[in-house]
């Protein structure tokens, strides 16, 4: 992976480094105690500046570090990194599309991404003659990327967060990394390939963009990983359960007001065992079905996109309906679609709350574009009455 710093915020347009955010973060400092105008902190002598910073460092009053922030460009990376990254809160990310655009890959994983971008691209065609040639090689790239790994060095992204949620979250990386490797009982195949990641990405970040000691005194870790199972609840806030693709859940984890994290099922070995991978409904009970799990029973190992997880949501009926805004649509993801629809309607009718109900009824059962008054514009080929009964 390469990382460049492509933007960086600080008060007087210099390059950020150690020092000018120490120096920043220390007339913030200044700020919750002044006694002089703002003025004169910002004319202040640097030593004393520099000591408040130091001070305020030590005492774990980190906010004042998160005035400063930095965009950063991630240029081969592997899906999972996103995935981490896109989980913790406080970010913008801009990344490559796997859903519109080819991907670059190599073996038997290239082998198998061109293979089926070819039989869907075919299929489409058949079972809906009248598409548009551009959405049919969409729709065929965002079905072939289940074969892709995760640990495919394949994602570029802009990433931008706050110097202070930067340090926390190589912290709790480096965390990661030492409890894995202090762990008597031996990791996972998993666990091992994410600390190369890890370990990769803190090395080659700018080492003037870390801060020593800013590190999360609130024992906090990597948010993605589940470390418990959650019961379900469906009332003022809720929490479900459910299976999905590592693609499926790249997407949903992006509406930053709801919470995300998964754990493997035990497959047992085998992706014949439930949940397994993913099969899109295009195929079912195809003469394609059973050569599309064979052939990921190849790459499942290699801990492809389609792989089946045990996901968690929570969040508000609110943010939960803001994710619907944008997710029960004709133009989203089959698999991401379908999973907030089923999600709504589990919602609706397992909740003893009848104000939640009396929230979430008017949009179930419904597209965004029967439900929501922004009304998309753009043309659509399935419109609201396939929106979810298309097959791809």
């Amino acid at each position: 992976m390469d990382i460049k710093t492509l933007a960086s915020t600080s008060s007087d347009g210099r390059v950020l480094n150690r020092g000018v955010i120490m120096d920043f973060s220390g007339k913030m400092a200044g700020i919750c105690y002044m006694k002089e105008t703002l003025d004169e902190i910002m004319r202040e002598p640097e030593e004393r500046t520099l000591k408040r910073a130091t001070n305020t460092l030590e005492r774990k009053h980190h906010s004042v570090f998160g005035h400063e922030s930095v965009t950063l460009y991630l240029e081969g990376i592997p899906k999972i990194l996103a995935m981490v990254l896109n989980n913790e809160k406080y970010y913008n990310t801009s990344e490559k599309s796997a859903r519109y655009t080819e991907m670059q890959t190599s073996g038997l994983e290239e082998e198998l991404y061109f293979k089926w971008k070819e039989i869907f691209l075919s299929e489409i065609s058949l079972k809906y003659s009248g598409m548009d040639v551009k959405m049919m090689s969409k729709l065929s790239y965002e079905n072939a990327r289940y074969f892709i790994s995760v640990f495919t060095p394949s994602t570029n992204m802009a990433y931008s967060t706050s110097v202070q949620q930067l340090n926390y979250i190589v912290g709790w990386m480096n965390d990661y990394v030492a409890e894995v490797l202090a762990r008597k009982t031996r990791p996972s195949d998993f666990e091992m390939r994410l600390t190369s990641v890890f370990s990769e990405f803190v090395t080659k970040l700018d080492p003037d963009l870390l801060i020593p000691g800013l590190t999360d005194p609130k024992g906090r870790r990597l948010s993605l990983f589940a470390t418990r199972d959650r019961a379900e609840e469906w009332g003022e806030n809720y929490s479900t359960n459910y299976y999905g693709s590592f693609a499926q859940l790249a997407q949903v984890q992006r509406h930053r007001t709801l919470s995300y994290e998964f754990s493997f099922p035990d497959y047992e070995g085998t992706i014949k065992n439930n949940p397994g991978f993913y099969i899109p409904p295009l195929l079912y009970n195809g003469k394609y079905e059973k050569d599309w799990l064979t052939d990921a029973e190849k790459v499942f190992s290699n801990y492809p996109q389609g792989m089946m997880l045990k996901i968690n949501e929570r969040g508000t009926p609110e943010n939960f309906i803001l994710k619907c805004s944008e997710r029960l649509c004709g133009q989203v993801q089959l698999e991401t679609c379908a999973q907030t629809l089923s999600t709504l309607s589990r919602y609706y009718h397992a909740t003893d709350n009848p104000e939640v109900a009396k929230y979430l009824e008017p949009y179930v059962n419904k597209p965004r574009c029967k439900s929501f008054e922004d009304i998309c514009k753009r043309p659509c080929f399935w419109g609201p009455s396939q929106a979810f009964s298309r097959l791809v």
